[in-house]
Order: structure tokens, then sequence, then C-alpha cells
């Protein structure tokens, strides 16, 4: 090697070593700091968006992030970091890893509490209030009940609570712009429904789950569903023995549904 190229080549590995490290991709937080309650110092400098400021708590996150999913559809950083902006929080003990956030590349979807933070066997049968949303929601993504589908995704003790999580890119674009705006439609039609609980038991699934129906199907699926219950989660499937016990709980929550919050 001649002198000048080795004095180019030290240059360029001078430039290198000394330049700081990077996340691997572009990442961006999005928090749902509602009425701009919550200190969020310890992000620094972690590039973010506020969202939520005025969802009300039956809503919460829900409809805040998928608004910003719809609104940056086409121009997704590669990992998205949804938060509620508190460093430290009851499902997760010790403070928030931003060394973690700035450096983890989940491969579709990691959540974000503690891993003893799970949900328990019982959880389908502790919140009948929920399952007219959560039978829609998972009748218009895998034609299946919320039942079924905590069966057959295995979510008992394996799945993660809460709703804060990692997702990258190509996990939120395996659903086409259409499907996120009319389940953000379908919110705004079922607005007495705790939408807020509701897709905290459904993150995980909505971005990992196998083998969801084609978009168009979610979309005349989510359409159609004009009232609680007028479609599939009184259809019985052979994935579960206790449909019929299933129905019964969400036909006893309908009546209820439209009781104040």
């Amino acid at each position: 090697m001649s002198p000048r190229s080795t004095r180019i080549f030290h240059l360029f590995w001078a430039a290198t070593a000394l330049r700081p490290s990077e996340p691997p991709g572009n990442r961006l937080a999005v928090v749902n700091n509602f009425a701009h309650a919550k200190q969020l110092d310890w992000l620094r400098d972690f590039p973010k968006d506020e969202v939520g400021v005025d969802s009300p708590r039956s809503i919460g996150e829900s409809r805040p992030w998928l608004q910003w999913i719809v609104d940056h559809y086409d121009t997704l950083p590669e990992v998205v970091v949804f938060l509620h902006g508190d460093e430290t929080a009851w499902h997760h003990e010790h403070p928030m890893d931003l060394k973690f956030l700035r450096r983890h590349t989940p491969r579709n979807v990691t959540m974000l509490s503690d891993k003893n933070c799970v949900w328990r066997a019982d959880l389908p049968r502790r919140v009948p209030d929920e399952l007219p949303g959560l039978d829609l929601l998972y009748g218009a993504f895998w034609g299946i009940s919320f039942q079924q589908a905590f069966e057959r995704f295995h979510m008992a003790e394996k799945f993660i609570c809460c709703s804060e999580n990692m997702v990258s890119r190509e996990a939120i674009r395996r659903f086409s712009k259409p499907v996120y705006q009319q389940l953000l439609k379908t919110m705004d039609d079922h607005r007495q429904w705790r939408w807020g609980w509701i897709m905290e038991r459904s993150w995980q699934n909505l971005w990992s789950a196998p083998t969801p129906l084609p978009d168009a199907e979610i979309i005349q699926r989510l359409k159609k569903n004009l009232a609680p219950n007028s479609f599939l989660v009184l259809r019985r499937s052979d994935d579960s023995p206790s449909a019929t016990s299933s129905v019964q709980a969400v036909l006893k929550a309908a009546a209820r549904c439209g009781d104040p919050m």
C-alpha cells in the first residue's frame, strides 16, 4: 500500500472509529401523553411524537396509536416504540431501559411489560364487558372468537399483558392502511366499548399471530358488524368446545354495554 493510500485508510478508520454508535435502523417513540401529564425527560433526545392528549380513559392509547399509524403509514420508521410515557409503572417495576429501546430490533413485536406480567388462564371469563369488542375484533381478523383465539394462540401465562410495545415497520404493514382506517371507524361506531382494554388484549396478536384473514375480508367483517353480536360470535366453531358459554357471556355483556363507564 502506497503512503498516500495508507494515510487515506488511517483517516477513514479514525472517522468511523470516532463516530457515535447509532441505533440499528431509524426509530420513533409514539407516546400517549394524556393532558400532557407525563414527564418525558427520561426519554431525553429519543425522537418522539406525543398523542392522545384528550383521549378518554375508556379509549386510552388505543385510538391515538391507531390514528398515528394511519397518518404515518407511508413514512413509518423501521421501529415504532408505543409508550404511555411513564419511566416506571406497575407493569414494569424497574425504570424503562432506554438503551434497550434504542438498540433492540423486534422480529415483529416485543411487549415492554415485565416478563411475569402475563394473562392468566381465566382472563376470558373475567372480562365479559369487553367480549363484544374482542369477539368483533378477533372475528374480523381471524374468524374466531376471543375465547378461541386465547386457546389457539396459547395466550395463557405466555402473552405479556398491557399495551406498551416495540413493533417493526414490516409487522405494522402486514395489514394495509385501509384495515387500520376501518378499525378506527369501528371504534367510533362503538364508542361505548372499552377499547383501551380491548386493544390491550390484542396488540401482540395484531402484529404477530399467524394466518389472519385477507385484508378485504377483514374490512368487510368490520363493516358488517354495525351492532353488537350481529355475526360470527353466534356461530359455533369446532375450535372450541366452550363456544356456547362464550356466546352467553357476550349476550349478557351486550345488554349492559350502553351503561356509562
